[in-house]
């Protein structure tokens, strides 16, 4: 995810190991750093704002009467940078969020181009998931394919949908469409998928107000492409200036892109980033989380949100299972029914990344990350012994697995690694832990 701005920032702030920190180190730190924001198409604004406080900070440190350590100054200066990408990413206003118990209408906006449509799918699979009932609407009267394209998608998704293919005013069908879906009873979130355009248009805004006004929209979702580069400012605040953005989604994320785009939609339309997509499947979908963007962008080992992981994306029981794991004693058996209560392959990504910091998974994986069942039919072919590790996993066992699971051997060796990175991963929280209330 955003390997380019990551990879550069990382070189800036290891500009800062030198031995002796000093004031034209540090510049060089800040320069390195704005020449990174601008390189990834982040708006100059923004750059500004983040190199003006940084040096602000940088200040500080150099006026003060008291000498202070080179590894201090490393320490504070880094964590500065991570508070002013945090902050950018942080609006004052909360990302919306579809309540239960209330039929929540909710108009997905964008150009042309930006994946808008099968975001829509995404976003009513992800709620469907998570207990709601989830309609959606065609509204998008412009582009040739998006009738079927919606109706395929949500037919695929098993969620109820309405169209009208003989009717050209959009406003009309969004209007009939919420109404429909309203008369099914139990109905929790409408999800209105509207026309984009190839560029900004007056007629593409009055569009979107009249939808907005007609099936009393309880929030605007501008979904924009993660490649979009610093075109993404202007665009954003035009959107957010016509109908009432609440929240911001970006599109493909997985890709090798530069990523201004996502600092600077947020700062122009004010909204948080709701979700990230993450490749071409419905369930390549998953919440953005700030505080592990910024750690996987700055390739900081983060324990802490792999527990978030683990909590959020693995169901119940995993409070007790990650404190057995924080004393070192996962077990493959372990991963096999975590593996089994997996929603999506971007949680494989997401623990790659927190287990193997400043890595691609990805790239790890070369070919694209395999289905979770290779993993599954790996551990099924083990021993008992193999399971629980009460024996080592030696060449001719990792051939035998491999062979018996039908799969590449490198696949074996990716399992385990993952085995080994997660539990020293926990192993080292636990640690923190119990460092932690020993000095209570």
């Amino acid at each position: 995810m955003l390997g380019a701005l990551g990879k550069n920032l990382t070189e800036a702030v290891n500009k800062l190991n030198t031995g002796n920190v000093n004031e034209e180190v540090i510049q060089s730190f800040i320069k390195s750093v704005a020449t990174a924001l601008i390189e990834a198409d982040v708006s100059i604004h923004i750059v500004k704002r983040v190199r003006d406080n940084l040096r602000t900070k940088a200040s500080t440190l150099l006026d003060s009467s008291k000498k202070v350590a080179s590894q201090t100054v490393k320490k504070t200066l880094t964590r500065a940078l991570v508070e002013e990408i945090t902050a950018v990413l942080t609006p004052p206003t909360k990302a919306y969020r579809p309540v239960k118990g209330r039929c929540n209408v909710v108009m997905f906006v964008g150009l042309q181009g930006v994946g808008k449509t099968t975001t829509v799918s995404k976003y009513g699979l992800y709620y469907k998931n998570k207990g709601f009932r989830v309609g959606v609407v065609c509204a998008d009267t412009y582009r040739a394919g998006a009738y079927d394209q919606l109706k395929q998608n949500a037919a695929r998704c098993r969620i109820p949908f309405y169209g009208d293919p003989s009717l050209l005013d959009s406003v009309e069908i969004a209007f009939q469409g919420v109404k429909s879906l309203q008369k099914k009873a139990g109905l929790d979130l409408i999800v209105v998928d509207t026309s984009g355009r190839h560029k900004q248009e007056d007629s593409l805004f009055q569009e979107m107000i009249e939808i907005q006004a007609a099936v009393k929209a309880d929030a605007c979702i501008y979904v924009v492409d993660a490649h979009i580069g610093q075109a993404c400012y202007d665009q954003a605040k035009a959107f957010r200036e016509a109908v009432n953005v609440a929240s911001v989604i970006l599109t493909k994320m997985d890709a090798n892109v530069k990523g201004g785009g996502a600092l600077s939609a947020v700062v122009a339309t004010g909204c948080p980033v709701a979700f990230v997509g993450l490749g071409e499947g419905f369930v390549d979908f998953e919440p953005f989380d700030v505080d592990r963007f910024v750690a996987r962008l700055l390739g900081i080992h983060d324990p802490q949100s792999l527990l978030k992981i683990v909590h959020e994306e693995m169901g119940p029981g995993s409070k007790d299972a990650a404190k057995r794991w924080a004393k070192g004693g996962m077990t493959f058996e372990d991963i096999r029914k975590q593996l089994n209560m997996m929603t999506n392959v971007g949680t494989m990504g997401s623990m790659l990344s927190s287990i193997l910091p400043g890595v691609d998974s990805k790239e790890l994986l070369a070919g694209g990350l395999p289905d979770l069942k290779v993993f599954i039919a790996l551990i099924d072919a083990m021993t008992p012994n193999e399971r629980t590790g009460q024996v080592k996993l030696c060449d001719s066992r990792r051939l035998r697995l491999a062979k018996g699971a039908g799969c590449q051997l490198v696949y074996v060796d990716l399992l385990i690694k993952l085995h080994a990175g997660m539990n020293k991963t926990f192993s080292n929280v636990g640690k923190r832990i119990a460092k932690a209330k020993r000095m209570k």
